[in-house]
């Protein structure tokens, strides 16, 4: 069973989307306003020329903004967070393996809920399956970037191959789709 949850962390991040802008490369309009990050970004933001990134191809493009917007992304954030429940199986470099459950989930990582106490840069491989209309497993190398709790980690993909990026990124735009949709209380089950 598949849950995305209507609670979200900080801010409202249903809005943070802007409706008039898609990615360049892909065509959807799953895009995040994301901070400036060199002196370009800076001189173009001065003509209204933010920069964006995909939420489903990872592209990172400019687009001219007539109106600023209220929602200017999420802060430092490159990519939306999606709460949802998904069972994932840890697998570490000494063979061992756990499980977990994601908590929230973007094309850039994860956060888990589990047993184990993850340290800080540790790497391993989580496998995932069960995302809505996705029906094979993700496999994806990872590294422990914070912990906020012992059991609790904030997990960032290093390494999923192009392929299972673009097919994952569909599979979460279809979730975010569906979850925006029916906001304030998303509850989608599978």
């Amino acid at each position: 069973m598949v849950v995305i949850e209507g609670t979200m962390s900080g801010e409202n991040q249903w809005t943070a989307v802007p409706s008039n802008v898609s990615c360049i490369r892909c065509g959807r309009d799953f895009v995040l306003s994301v901070p400036g990050e060199t002196w370009a970004d800076r001189l173009y933001g001065r003509l209204r020329v933010l920069p964006f990134r995909c939420q489903v191809c990872n592209a990172r493009f400019r687009s001219r903004q007539a109106q600023p917007s209220r929602e200017r992304g999420l802060g430092r954030r490159q990519y939306l967070r999606l709460p949802i429940q998904l069972p994932v199986l840890i697998q570490f470099r000494d063979g061992s393996t756990s499980t977990a459950r994601i908590k929230d989930l973007s094309i850039g990582g994860c956060e888990i809920m589990g047993t184990h106490t993850l340290e800080q840069g540790s790497a391993f491989t989580i496998r995932m399956s069960g995302l809505l209309y996705y029906s094979g497993q993700i496999d994806a190398e990872v590294v422990v970037v914070h912990t906020a709790r012992p059991q609790a980690a904030g997990l960032k993909f290093i390494r999923l191959s192009a392929l299972r990026q673009e097919e994952f990124g569909r599979a979460l735009y279809i979730a975010w789709k569906i979850g925006r949709n029916s906001w304030p209380s998303p509850r989608v089950m599978s």
